[in-house]
């Protein structure tokens, strides 16, 4: 469980982001679209660099959305 103070720390953070007009979310939108269209979990990750893990968590976040 995260300690009070990282989760103070990225609330903080957040905050500042949307007050300088950052939007949330779509990069993962960009993620389904190419996935739909046919790329693989292993090719969005190499391009992105982070694991497969990764890009699946965002996927299932869009689909649970959607839901």
């Amino acid at each position: 469980m995260p300690s009070a103070l990282i989760l103070s720390r990225t609330e903080v953070g957040i905050a500042k982001a949307r007050e300088q007009g950052k939007q949330f979310g779509r990069q993962k939108r960009k993620i389904a679209e190419r996935y739909a269209n046919g790329e693989t979990m292993a090719e969005l990750a190499a391009e992105y660099e982070v694991g497969e893990a990764t890009i699946f968590r965002a996927l299932q976040g869009l689909f649970e959305q959607a839901a």
